[in-house]
């Protein structure tokens, strides 16, 4: 009998790749929601330190400081920069959070975000900079 070899992978070699693909792939799925959350909190505290700066100008200009009460936060400073001029489009959030306005300073309230992102604001140290502007009970 004469038996030609043939170049190529078998079924067992490619059903063990495909095997420790799937596994790897497994083990990097939880870090994809750390990553995540990671990315859209700190895009929304680069928001916030924007609209705090330009909420800065916008007193500045008026000499007087806004009272913001009525409405959701977020709403009162889009209009009012809108109107003013400073920006064109809305500002708007990644985390599913909502902004808050307390002492005079814009903060991040994540009390309605996603776990993850709440996970992710629970484990950052006190007194660092990005915690400093998260609020996690609530901005009522």
């Amino acid at each position: 009998m004469n038996h030609k070899k043939e170049d190529g992978f078998t079924l067992i070699e490619l059903v063990i790749v495909i095997a420790v693909l799937g596994i790897l792939a497994l083990a990097l799925v939880p870090n994809v929601n750390v990553f995540r959350a990671k990315a859209q909190v700190s895009a929304d505290i680069s928001t916030i330190r924007t609209i705090q700066r330009l909420w800065g100008v916008y007193n500045a200009d008026r000499i007087v400081e806004d009272i913001i009460e009525e409405r959701p936060v977020l709403a009162t400073v889009n209009d009012k920069l809108k109107k003013a001029g400073y920006i064109q489009e809305d500002i708007a959030l990644q985390t599913g959070g909502t902004l808050a306005y307390k002492n005079g300073l814009f903060l991040l309230d994540v009390s309605k975000a996603e776990d993850n992102v709440k996970n992710y604001c629970n484990s950052l140290e006190e007194g660092s900079s990005i915690k400093k502007l998260i609020e996690l009970s609530g901005s009522e």
